[in-house]
């Protein structure tokens, strides 16, 4: 997979696109010229080019991220136990884990219905 961007894109981006593997073509110009030659590639190769605002699919997945991340009601016990005594938590570092692997989906949709 080859990916076009900028040549002046923040350099972590670009290393992060590097760390997955991908050949890295840096454009000099604005994102108009990226994506010229971005186009420009595909044709050559004959291959389909992917624009993260035009692709349909990406823009499918994008407007139902919301769906795939549904958290479980006990995920939200770390963020109620400093809700309700913040002082015990003033001026330290606090971290909650966010997850929803265990939400009992009928469960759910009736505390939504609510």
């Amino acid at each position: 997979m080859t990916v076009v961007a900028r040549r002046l894109a923040p350099a972590v981006k670009l290393e992060r696109i590097r760390s997955f593997g991908a050949h890295l073509e840096l454009a000099d110009g604005d994102f108009e010229t990226a994506r010229e030659r971005a186009a420009t590639i595909a044709r050559r190769r004959g291959v389909r080019l992917v624009e993260d605002s035009l692709d349909l699919e990406t823009c499918e997945g994008a407007a139902t991220i919301g769906l795939e991340l549904v958290v479980e009601p006990s995920a939200a016990l770390g963020v109620a136990a400093v809700l309700e005594d913040p002082d015990r938590f003033a001026g330290r570092h606090v971290v909650t884990i966010v997850c929803g692997g265990n939400v009992d989906l009928d469960a759910y949709h009736r505390w939504v219905a609510r």
